[in-house]
C-alpha cells in the first residue's frame, strides 16, 4: 500500500533536471541585461547612437545570439518535459546531469558560431 506523502516529495525528481537549463536561460538573460541594455537605454534617452559602429554591430550580434540561445533552451526544456511525462524509461536513461550540461554547452556554442 502506498503511503500518503506531501506532493513535493513525489515531484523532487521531476524538478532536478530543468534546473540546469533554467540556470542557463537565466544566465543568458543576465548577459543581455548587462551587455546590451545600457547601450540601448543610452540611445533611447539621447535619441541617437552614442557608441561607435563596431559597438553597434557587436550589440546586434550579442542580442541575436542570446535570443536564439534562449529559444533553444526553451525547446530543449520542452523535449525534456515530453520525455519525462510520456517516456519515463527513456528519460531516466538519457537525461542525466552530464548530458544536460553537454547539450546546453553545445547548443550555446552552436548558436554563437552559426550566427
Amino acid at each position: 500500500m502506498r503511503s500518503l506523502s506531501p506532493p513535493f516529495q513525489e515531484t523532487q525528481d521531476f524538478e532536478k533536471l530543468p534546473i540546469g537549463t533554467f540556470c542557463a536561460w537565466r544566465f543568458s538573460d543576465w548577459v543581455v541585461a548587462v551587455t546590451c541594455m545600457p547601450l540601448t537605454l543610452g540611445a533611447a534617452i539621447k535619441g541617437q547612437w552614442l557608441s561607435s559602429d563596431v559597438i553597434c554591430q557587436i550589440q546586434g550580434y550579442v542580442i541575436q545570439v542570446w535570443a536564439c540561445f534562449s529559444l533553444t533552451i526553451v525547446a530543449l526544456t520542452a523535449v525534456n518535459r515530453y520525455y519525462r511525462v510520456v517516456r519515463p524509461a527513456l528519460y531516466r536513461k538519457f537525461f542525466t546531469k552530464r548530458l544536460t550540461m553537454i547539450v546546453t554547452t553545445s547548443s550555446s556554442l552552436y548558436v554563437s558560431l552559426c550566427r
